[in-house]
């Protein structure tokens, strides 16, 4: 419920145009979900985003190969 209701807090459009430079921390929670003092962001969502898309692809293609093959 928290994941959820943060990604709709926002639009993934907007989210996934900021780069790193830009990239903010979360504001506090009552839950203590977020890092009190976080250290500077390395990757960009976009760049996070690209990350998992290229691993899911990697991971048809291996499958779709001992399928077929």
């Amino acid at each position: 419920p928290v994941m959820v209701s943060a990604l709709r807090s926002r639009g993934l459009r907007a989210e996934l145009r900021t780069d790193t430079a830009h990239t903010l921390p979360e504001p506090a929670d009552p839950n203590g979900l977020v890092a009190l003092s976080p250290a500077a962001p390395t990757v960009s969502r976009r760049g996070a985003l690209a990350l998992v898309g290229a691993g899911s692809l990697v991971l048809l293609a291996t499958t779709a190969g001992q399928s077929i093959g």
